[in-house]
Parts: structure tokens; C-alpha cells; sequence
């Protein structure tokens, strides 16, 4: 016996409506329970001063880190950065860029810009930790280049950001095929507290090797909690979202973004250039850097002058002109 269609009446679509919207905040109640609950526990290692002054992370643990980073495909490193570190960068930050962190017209309240690779951001602790290099390196390959210097401001009222995967598809769009390659793409997130309260970055532990949204929703997720000093290592292909900024401060963000030194993504930089590097700069650093940025030093000139034009300008005439990407 066939079943009666439904009547496609002003009821009906309502009922649809309120059933969308049921299905959403049930989603966010299930990722706000698996991250509350621990269904997974935080991969994460901490570095130790010893570790610090020799350079280099004890060998087991960084076979412990590779096998984390490989299962989970983010990978929390605390006490990565000195104090004195971190407030050099938090300083300049908010001094450089003060234009982008007293006001935004964009409707995520998170706007998004390029750092200038320069003072305390120019220092190769900072763009390739040593402590780190290996890892990128085991994932990445020994050439892997520095692909994006970059910050994203979260203004108080900030709500949670869209799912996304950090790095352009290789193949498909939902990782049907990306899920069997090797890792290509590694994003590297320091600066201020991320907790619950300012929004952490909000994961699902092994959704680089599933294929499909629904499957990779379905492991649950995760807020790593990442104070000053600490990083969170994440494979571009991994599920992600920013969590809500709930707290009465900014949360500033700067984050590294390293590829395979063939891969390159170009989604987001038509407006402006992945990171902002002199040419005096560029000539006073090591070599072995030098190589992971040389790639951009041809690219992206006539963005690079633009762009100079939006961080110099007041931002109310900023924002008149121009709306913040």
C-alpha cells in the first residue's frame, strides 16, 4: 500500500523549518557534550626547559608525537614558547595591527589578516621552531616551505565559525580521496588562552583519514584548551571549526600554515598576499629559512601594495572603503 504524500501546506514548511533548526542546536549540543565529556583524550606533549636548551625534543618523544599527530592529525605542544617570547609577539601584535583589533564590519565578528614577517615575528623560533621542524619535516617532507603567516581576530560575540578543513582539497571536497594521501598541509596556532570562555579550536580527533561531513561528525569532538606558550599542530585536512568567543575579550590568533613544497593553496589570497616579507628582511635571514619562504618572493607584488594601503588606513576609513576579509 503506498503511503499518502504529504501536503506541501504553510504548516508543513514550517514544521521543516523548526525541524532544521531543531537538527542544529541538537548538533551543537553534541558537540558541545563530546568536547565537555572527554570523549576523546587531548594528544599532547610538553616540551621541557632541558629540551628547550638542547634544541631538540627527547627522541621518544617526538616518536610519540609523530604517532599522535599521525592518528589524530592535531597534536597540542605546551611550553613551546617562553614568556618573554610570547609577550614580544602579543605586544607587537596589538601595536602593528591595533587598527584591525578596535573594530570590524564583518559579520563573523573574526577578521582576518596577513602578518609582516618582521621584529619579534621575524625570528625563525617563531616561523620554524626547531622543536617542531622535525615533525613538520616527517609529515611534510625535509623541503617543506613556510606557505602563511597570518592572524584572525575573535571579537567578544564572536560565534562559532563554519566546519571546515583548513586546506584546499586536493582531490574532491570532502575528503573522499584526501583522506589516503599523505599530509600536505600543517597549520601551526600560538598567541593568547584559548579556553572555553574565548573559544578554542575546536577539532574531531581522526577526521583527516575519513571521507564525508556526517562521518567525520559522527567521532565526536574535541576543544584543546592551549594556554600562552603552547601550540596546536593541525593536518589541513582535519574537520574543524573556531569555537564561539563567549568571554568580554579578543582572542587574537597567529598561526603558521607549512606545506609539501609542491602543494600550493591559493583559496583566500586574492585580496591579500599569504604573509608580507621585505626584501631587506628577506636578504638578513639564515639560508635554510630563506629557502622555506622564496617561493612568494615573486608572487603576489601588486596584492602586497594594496594591501599596505588597508593596515595604514584609520578604521573608520578602512571600513568605508573596503569590508574586512
Amino acid at each position: 500500500m503506498r503511503a499518502s504524500r504529504r501536503k506541501n501546506t504553510p504548516q508543513t514548511k514550517q514544521l521543516g523549518k523548526f525541524r532544521i533548526l531543531a537538527a542544529v542546536e541538537i548538533q551543537g549540543s553534541i558537540e558541545d557534550f563530546a568536547a565537555i565529556a572527554g570523549k576523546h583524550q587531548i594528544a599532547s606533549i610538553a616540551v621541557t626547559e632541558g629540551e628547550k636548551t638542547r634544541g631538540a625534543l627527547d627522541p621518544g618523544k617526538l616518536a610519540s608525537a609523530k604517532a599522535e599527530f599521525a592518528r589524530n592529525g592535531y597534536l597540542r605542544v605546551e611550553n613551546l614558547y617562553s614568556e618573554a617570547q610570547m609577550r614580544a609577539l602579543d605586544s607587537q601584535y596589538r601595536a602593528r595591527y591595533a587598527n584591525f583589533l578596535t573594530a570590524t564590519n564583518k559579520p563573523d565578528k573574526r577578521p582576518l589578516f596577513t602578518v609582516d614577517i618582521e621584529g619579534a615575528f621575524n625570528d625563525e623560533a617563531v616561523l620554524v621552531n626547531p622543536l617542531i621542524e622535525p615533525l613538520l619535516s616527517a609529515f611534510l617532507g625535509d623541503d617543506f616551505i613556510l606557505a602563511a603567516a597570518s592572524a584572525v581576530a575573535s571579537f567578544p560575540g564572536a560565534p562559532d565559525q563554519h566546519l571546515h578543513r583548513d586546506a584546499g582539497q586536493l582531490f574532491g571536497t570532502e575528503n573522499e580521496a584526501d583522506k589516503d594521501v599523505s599530509t600536505y598541509s600543517i597549520t601551526l596556532v600560538p598567541l593568547i588562552d584559548f579556553t572555553r570562555q574565548t573559544g578554542c579550536t575546536r577539532v574531531w580527533p581522526g577526521s583527516h583519514l575519513i571521507a564525508g561531513r556526517e562521518a567525520a561528525l559522527a567521532v565526536g569532538s574535541l576543544d584543546p584548551e592551549v594556554r600562552v606558550g603552547s601550540v596546536l599542530v593541525t593536518d589541513g585536512r582535519v574537520l574543524r571549526r573556531g569555537a564561539a568567543n563567549r568571554s568580554d575579550r579578543l582572542r587574537p590568533l597567529f598561526y603558521c600554515t607549512y606545506h609539501r613544497s609542491w602543494y600550493r593553496d591559493f583559496g583566500g589570497y586574492a585580496f591579500r598576499p599569504p604573509f608580507l616579507l621585505s626584501d631587506k628582511v628577506f636578504a638578513a635571514m639564515p639560508e635554510a629559512l630563506q629557502n622555506r619562504v622564496s617561493w612568494l618572493r615573486d608572487r603576489y607584488k601588486g596584492v602586497r601594495r594594496k594591501y599596505w594601503l588597508r593596515k595604514v588606513l584609520p578604521p573608520a576609513l578602512r571600513m568605508r572603503l573596503s569590508k574586512d576579509i
